[in-house]
């Protein structure tokens, strides 16, 4: 049988542990059972070349074994490097030339992702997925002088606050970068191909740089979360999807009223904008629209009257908006709507329970709807399925 996973863990306790196991004549120096220590981690315990997927978590080492490079990993797709606390340097990576997917998270003492890290003249020709996390001490990423990540698709940066650079990526597709340094945002606004962008947790982010959206023409879907400081929201013609996530800041007040310009959105997600009183009137010129969703609004009370504009919703769902009452009467004019979903607004709760709520009238055309997690349907999908029964019957 072939081996095509493999990985390698350490605890805590374990180079102690492997040290006195190995210990010799000279143990009290400590010199010979480190030299054996040594060889075990770079020698005995080296892969075998055919192995495709390899995860290395918590290796005690300060540089990484000798084994970690093309010639030994020729056929490696996936591989992860976690918690190698003690490791100052990256291993050389870019000459892996199947490597599809690479995360590395938990290393504490690297400052630096420099040159040894790319390696040839073309690093990194199969990479698609590239995730780093939780690097609290590097600084800088070198950029690179060689042709690299021409086929990276994804870009994860997440936990790195004093990273200032990056290399430049060709073909970026998706970005999710969080608790950074701000300057990475002016780094990210360099790239040309981005369709979807998550920018979150930046407490010092005044402002998205209009470069970022000019820059990229294909950004359709963009996310913000946890920017407590941001003063204004970017808005892009091209925008399919847009989610605002934990806003709790005095700034913003309103969402930018361009959003009628937002022609092509089909979703949007207004997530803990605490500060957040009415929807825009600018949302209602976009009749493409079909998902939105209100979380955690605290001072949203009502929906507008020209919600009756948005045909062609498909799903709404409100929840933790406990200060909204009622629903509008156009609510019921919107016939496309499939889906709609209520919780934690236990006003609103009422007034839609079936059959005798106040706003039951307005909601009950709407196939699917859920209370409180509790699934319902309307008196038309009801009709639907007793008509389906009968056919179904008189067949038999």
């Amino acid at each position: 049988m072939q081996l095509n996973s493999l990985g390698l863990s350490w605890g805590d306790a374990d180079e102690h542990k492997l040290s006195r196991s190995v210990r010799g004549p000279r143990s009290q120096t400590g010199h010979h059972s480190a030299g054996i220590l040594r060889y075990l981690l770079h020698s005995i315990l080296k892969p075998n070349s055919r192995i495709k997927k390899l995860f290395v978590n918590g290796y005690p080492g300060t540089e990484f074994p000798d084994w970690m490079h093309a010639a030994a990993l020729c056929n490696l797709i996936q591989l992860k490097l976690a918690n190698c606390t003690n490791c100052e340097s990256l291993p050389t990576l870019g000459e892996l030339p199947l490597l599809k997917v690479l995360r590395i998270q938990g290393m504490d003492s690297v400052v630096n992702i420099g040159n040894e890290f790319f390696g040839g003249m073309r690093a990194f020709p199969s990479l698609t997925e590239f995730s780093l996390k939780d690097f609290p001490k590097l600084e800088t990423w070198s950029t690179n002088p060689v042709e690299a990540f021409t086929c990276l698709n994804k870009l994860t940066i997440i936990n790195c606050p004093v990273l200032i650079t990056m290399p430049w990526f060709p073909s970026l597709q998706h970005v999710e970068i969080r608790n950074c340094h701000p300057v990475m945002i002016r780094s990210v606004a360099q790239l040309r191909s981005i369709s979807t962008l998550i920018i979150g947790n930046f407490p010092e982010l005044l402002y998205i740089p209009k470069a970022l959206i000019e820059n990229n023409l294909p950004l359709l879907s963009l996310t913000i979360s946890s920017c407590p400081e941001l003063r204004s929201l970017p808005a892009n013609v091209g925008f399919r999807s847009y989610t605002l996530c934990h806003m709790p800041n005095y700034y913003l007040v309103s969402l930018p009223n361009g959003l009628q310009h937002l022609s092509a959105l089909k979703s949007l997600s207004i997530l803990s904008f605490t500060g957040l009183a009415s929807l825009p009137e600018g949302l209602q010129f976009i009749t493409t629209l079909q998902n939105l969703e209100i979380h955690d609004c605290p001072e949203v009370m009502e929906l507008p009257a020209w919600v009756e504009n948005l045909v062609s919703l498909r799903s709404l769902t409100i929840s933790d908006c406990q200060n909204m009452k009622s629903f509008p009467q156009g609510l019921q004019r919107l016939r496309a709507l499939q889906h709609l979903s209520i919780r934690g607004c236990p006003e609103l709760e009422k007034r839609c329970q079936r059959g005798n709520g106040v706003d039951w009238q307005k909601i009950s055309h709407t196939p699917y709807f859920m209370l409180d997690h509790q699934h319902c349907s309307s008196d038309v999908t009801l009709l639907a399925a007793l008509q389906l029964h009968r056919h179904t019957s008189s067949r038999s």
